[in-house]
Formats: C-alpha cells, structure tokens, sequence
C-alpha cells in the first residue's frame, strides 16, 4: 500500500528532466535495453503478492489457485505476525510450491473505521528497530513455513528509499544470507535496471510502473475502486495489458515485476483477465528464483 504521492516524489528528479526519454515510451525501450543486458529474452513477469491482513490468508489460496491452473507461480510476502495467525493456511500453500519471502514481522494494518489503515513505517523506526524487525520476519518465514527465505520486501516501502535507509536494509538482509531484496520504485528500474547489483552479489529487483504512468507501482491497492469492499478499477486491466502489448507489438525483451494484494483480486475478472491476455500475448511468468538463474551473475 504506497501511496502515490511518495512514489512520485521519489522519482522527481527523473520526471523533471527535459528530454524526450521521460516520455512513457521512450522509458519503456530503455527498461527494455536493460532487460536485454541482463540476457532476459521475451517479455517475462515476476508476480507476488502482500498479505498484509487477516483476510489475505483464506484469498491467497483462491487466488493461488486460479494462478496454479495457468501455470504461473507466485510468491508471498506476509509479515511474520500474520503467518503466525494463519499459519496452516501459508503451510499449505508452500506445500503447493508458492514462493515465501520476508516481509517483517510486525503488522503492516489495522482495522479502524470500518477499514484498514497503514501502520508500521520504517522511516518512523530505528536503524536497530528495523534491523530487528527484518530479522524477527525471517525466523517467523522458516519456523511456520519450514524453510528460510532468500529475498525481502519490506512494510509500506515508498517511504524508505533514500540511500542510507536502503543500506540498513541491505546489511541485515545481506547478514542473512539472502539473495535479493524487491522494494524499490520503478524508477530505480529505469535507471539501474529490472535488475541490479546493490553490493557483496546481493541483488535489487524493483518494482515496476505501467507505460501509461511508469512512475506509479501498478498494483492493486493504487487502483481500487472500492477499498472498503475491494475491488479493482477496470482501468487496472487496461494499463496492464497495454504494457504488456508495448513489448509483444515491437518484439522487445523485457523483466516487469509486478505485486498485489489477494484480497483486492479475490474472483476479480479483471485481474484475471489481465493475466489471461499476458498469457496470450506470449508472456511467461517466472518465480524469483528463475529470474536470478536466467540473470546469471550479470
């Protein structure tokens, strides 16, 4: 849940240039240039999801589900606090081969109001406080699911991007043996690549945008219609498939990572739908995991 004002304002600097390459397209063939330096052929989908309430846990099986059928895999991310209340539920799915990574232990929401509002924000905690935090995630991911994360994304990440808040995440996570970290913006995509080196072979994959608004995270939480009784906006399902679309039309190469939360997409036609014409536009969803294999060392 990242709010789009501190998306965009992370990649000002970028937007404000006077150039032609901040136009959608232009920025979209040079995600595609680094994607291809990286050696990644065709368009290729990373997709995960944060559960971040109660109601995640008994979506994500549904949702698992659907995505299992069309032979998409899929990885969650689900603070610690919340795998211990659902624990059964998450051991099942791992069961079912879905990917597990960190995503902290304390709870990212609570319910006021009639909804969820955001809480637990690493740039309100301290460096120890956060280093805590990320390493109590990992004992909660290896006690209830039985094996230990490799990658992290951390709590309402749009606001924890300046430089020396991603050094505090990096060292603890890079002290834990992990292999990659997902949580920055999409600009970082745009500039380092879908791919990237942050030191000691730890490795950075950022979120990405849609060619209609690069610089917003396309997941659901930015377009719901409804965040009460969720729902997406048919507008999601749009921007989508017209990014997808861009690389198939012009036979580029690209890595999109994208993320949702399953609540918001639970027996959603149009989250399926997207997924659907991904498919048939000749896209392949990927795990991690294959992503850092078929990226090799580069």
């Amino acid at each position: 849940m990242n709010p789009v004002r501190a998306l965009r304002h992370a990649v000002s600097r970028l937007v404000n240039r006077d150039t032609a390459e901040t136009q959608p397209p232009e920025i979209m063939k040079a995600l595609s240039r680094r994607s291809r330096r990286l050696g990644i052929e065709g368009i290729n989908v990373l997709f995960s999801f944060d559960c971040d309430t109660p109601e995640d846990a008994a979506a994500a099986k549904d949702v698992f589900a659907q995505l299992r059928r069309r032979a998409v895999p899929a990885a969650f991310a689900v603070p610690g606090t919340m795998l211990q209340l659902a624990a059964e539920q998450y051991r099942e799915l791992s069961r079912l081969e879905a990917g597990f990574i960190n995503h902290g232990y304390r709870p990212h929401t609570e319910h006021r109001d009639g909804r969820y509002h955001a809480i637990t924000f690493y740039d309100q905690m301290s460096p120890d406080d956060v280093t805590r935090d990320i390493r109590e995630g990992h004992d909660a991911v290896t006690a209830v699911i039985g094996r230990r994360p490799v990658g992290f994304r951390g709590p309402h990440f749009g606001s924890f991007q300046k430089p020396e808040q991603r050094r505090v995440v990096y060292d603890a996570v890079h002290d834990l043996g992990y292999a990659f970290c997902s949580d920055t913006l999409p600009g970082s995509a745009y500039e380092s690549g879908p791919l990237f080196e942050v030191g000691r072979s730890l490795k950075e994959l950022p979120l990405t945008g849609s060619l209609r608004d690069p610089f917003v995270i396309l997941d659901s939480w930015n377009y719901l219609a409804d965040r009460t009784n969720y729902r997406l906006q048919e507008e999601y399902g749009t921007r989508f498939a017209e990014t997808i679309d861009f690389f198939a039309e012009r036979r580029l190469p690209v890595l999109l990572n994208y993320y949702a939360d399953p609540a918001h997409v639970v027996g959603d036609a149009i989250f399926l739908r997207a997924i659907d014409h991904a498919l048939s536009a000749g896209a392949r969803f990927r795990s991690f995991e294959e992503i850092l294999e078929l990226t090799g060392g580069r």
